[in-house]
Parts: structure tokens; sequence; C-alpha cells
């Protein structure tokens, strides 16, 4: 009776924790976006801050330092770009209408014949993808208040990370139930893979989206900030690479007879755009942390679904993460 009693006992704690957890994380899911995006950052600009500490020899004032100095750049660069980028978008739809893009279309539209309607289709994927990007301009402008708020619990969060990442780190290997050798492994896998998807895929992809717009700049293509950023972005899903824009773009310009500028960004694109997939990403991914381009994919388009722009980071490395975990287990236990 009385053991009968300890296990209901128990079995009602565990029951009252799970809720507990439950509860916890509904009153921290608006801003579980700007919690991760602040691990994130954590990661990547821990190095800095090591530095940083070094020099002062105060946690504090040292988090204090790179925080402060990440959100002023921060706001220089969103300014700078949001400014750029919104200018060139503007003037790329409008260029939509004009003799000059009707003329284009007529030219590639020869190779097809009057079995396909191209000026058709492209035309309302265009029209399509501009209502698109207004929607999403109008709601950003609606949210700016709840995502100034999401952008100061990120930075609260990240002075943290930078101040107390160690020791919170520390005490979640001492909470797991596994010998200090195994943590260890388990650790430097995920420590492994976040590096290789940070720095393999989304900095090398804006490298190669910065390459690819300043490409667009010297052989005089029109609104080279808005396809860098399109090029950056699709550098960093698998299957796909900035091939799908500078190739097209040097088309259409020898179409137009500019062989300059059409042979000039092909070139480019080859040499030293494309190049950086097959140079610098394996030399900053390495042997250790091999991902399956599937797990990327679903990753990023997972992550997107469910976090917003920041899913791109979160989605492939929580995927990576749990399957390196899994194979380590396997390795050990199983």
């Amino acid at each position: 009776m009385v053991k009968s009693k300890k296990e209901g006992a128990n079995l009602i704690f565990v029951l009252f924790v799970i809720a507990l957890l439950i509860l916890a994380f509904f009153i921290i899911k608006p801003y579980l976006t700007a919690i991760i995006a602040a691990l994130i950052l954590g990661f990547i600009f821990y190095p800095i801050y090591n530095r940083v500490n070094k020099l002062i020899n105060n946690r504090t004032i040292s988090a204090l330092v790179v925080s402060a100095l990440l959100v002023l750049i921060f706001f220089i660069l969103v300014g700078v770009v949001a400014d750029v980028l919104i200018s060139e978008s503007v003037s790329f739809f409008k260029n939509v209408g004009s003799k000059t893009f009707d003329n284009i279309l007529n030219t590639i539209g020869g190779f097809f014949g009057d079995s396909i309607d191209l000026e058709f289709y492209l035309k309302d994927f265009i029209r399509t993808t501009a209502k698109f990007f207004v929607n999403v301009a109008s709601g950003f402008v609606v949210s700016i208040p709840g995502r100034l708020l999401s952008f100061f619990v990120m930075i609260f969060t990240l002075f943290y990370v930078f101040k107390d990442g160690l020791t919170f780190v520390s005490k979640v290997k001492d909470a797991l139930p596994l010998d200090e050798e195994h943590k260890q492994k388990i650790f430097e896998n995920m420590k492994n893979i976040t590096k290789a998807l940070i720095f393999g895929y989304v900095l090398v992809g804006l490298a190669q989206g910065i390459l690819g717009g300043l490409g667009f700049l010297i052989f005089g293509f029109k609104n080279p900030v808005l396809w860098g950023v399109v090029m950056a972005v699709l550098a960093m899903i698998p299957f796909t690479g900035t091939m799908v824009i500078w190739l097209p773009a040097g088309i259409v310009a020898l179409l137009n007879q500019d062989y300059f500028s059409g042979i000039g960004i092909i070139i480019w694109g080859t040499l030293f755009v494309s190049s950086i997939d097959n140079f610098i990403r394996p030399k900053v991914i390495g042997n250790k942390a091999k991902i399956h381009p599937v797990v990327i994919l679903l990753g990023l388009l997972g992550g997107l679904s469910l976090f917003g722009f920041i899913g791109i980071f979160v989605g492939p490395i929580v995927l990576s993460i749990i399957l390196g975990l899994l194979n380590e287990l396997k390795k050990h236990y199983f």
C-alpha cells in the first residue's frame, strides 16, 4: 500500500512537471525565434567576445561591448541595404513594363514559336511575385512594434549567452546521464555540425551573393543589390545555387547583343561565384560534419515554415544535431 501511494505521488509529480514545461513553452513561444537567433549569434561571435574579454578581463562589460557593437552594425547594415534594396525592387518592377523588357521577351519567345505565350506567363509570374513582396512589406510595417520587442529580447538573451554561455553548457553536460567520454563526443559533434551549417552554408552563401552582386555591378546590370540578395538566398538552398540568376542574365545580355556584359557575367559567375562551392565550402566544413543535402533542404523548408526567416538557419541545425546525436548513441549503446 505504501509503495502504491509512493508510485502515485511520483506519477502526479511527473505530470505536474510536464504541465509546467508545456506552460513554460507557451510562455516563451512568442519569443522563441528571438531566443534561437540569440543562440546562433552567440555561437558565431563567441570568439570575438573571448578576445574582448581577454583585453578587458570582465565578462559583464565584455558581453555588453560586443552586444552593443552588434546592434550598431545591424542597424547600419539594415539601414543601408534596406534602402538600396527597396529602391532597386521598385526600379525592377517598373522595368517589367518597359519597351526593352518587351523586346527581350519577344527575342526569347522566338525560340519557342507561337505554341507558348512566354510573355503572358512571365509577366503573370512577375505580377504575382510583386504582389507577394508588397504583402510581405505591408505585414512587416504593421508588425514593427512586435519586432522591436523581439529584437530587444534577442539582444538581452545574447548578452547572457556571451556572459554565462559556458556555465550553462557545463550544467547541461553535467545533467546528461552519460559518461564523460560520450558527453564530450556528442557535444563535439553538435559543435561541428553547427559550425558546418553556419560557416559552410550560410556565410559561404552570403559570400556568393556579395560576389554575384559585385559582378552585376561591374558588368553594368541593373539592380545588383537586389540580385545579390536573391543569389545569397539561393546559394544556401541545395540543388539550386547562384547559376540560376547569373547564367540567364548573361544569356539575356547576349541576346540583346551586349557581348561585354553577357560574356563578362558568365565568366565571372563561373570563376568567382560558383567556384566558392567547390573550393571554400569543403575547406570550411572539412570531413568532421558531412551533412546530406536532403537534410539541409528539409530543415530549411520546415524551419522557414515554423520559425520564419530565422528558420533557414534553425531547421537544418536542429535536424542535423538530432541525426548526429542518434548516430552517436547508436555507436555506443546499440
